[in-house]
This record gives structure tokens, sequence and C-alpha cells, in this order.
């Protein structure tokens, strides 16, 4: 089992019968590399999964060899995102009467 194949279980994926989607989750990967990185101006995370299709086959078979990167962007909720950019600015100070 893949990285892939255990973040996008064959019950979650949507993609219908022989898309580059359920080809690159029904085959067997190999050399998976995974990435993550956090987008503080924009309260988003970043993932980045890349991997290698060496034995596709039957309607498959044109990803054979063929690297696949499946790219994921969570952004926060709008609230979130107010407070991330307001992050590093001084708060504003009320003021007296």
């Amino acid at each position: 089992m893949s990285l892939g194949q255990y973040l996008y279980p064959a019950d979650r994926v949507t993609d219908p019968f022989p898309t580059i989607g359920w080809c690159a989750n029904a085959g067997s990967v190999v050399d998976t590399r995974y990435m993550v990185a956090e987008l503080p101006a924009q309260g988003a995370h970043l993932s980045v999964l890349a991997m290698t299709l060496p034995n596709a086959d039957g309607d498959c078979e044109l990803l054979r060899g063929r690297t696949i990167a499946r790219v994921d962007i969570i952004e926060a909720k709008t609230e979130a995102k107010t407070e991330a950019r307001a992050r590093g600015k001084k708060p504003a100070r009320a003021k007296r009467r």
C-alpha cells in the first residue's frame, strides 16, 4: 500500500474508471516522495505526493513508468486566515477617553 492509497483509500476516489486519478490510486507504485509546507501568509498548508507507476497495464498502460504528482492545498477558514495575516503586526491599542 502506498502513502497515496493510505491518504486516499479506494472508497474516497470519485474519478471514474479508467481516468488518471483512478489509475494512480489503483496501481502499485514505487519511488514515493512526500512533501508538506506551510504557507503562513495565505493561512494554508500544501502537500505534494509524487510517485511512479512502473507496472501500469491494461487501461492504465499509458501511465507505465510515468511519475504522477498529487497536490493538495488545505486552506484555513476565513477567520483563521485573517488571524494568520494579522500575526506579526502589533494589535491596535484602544483609544483612551
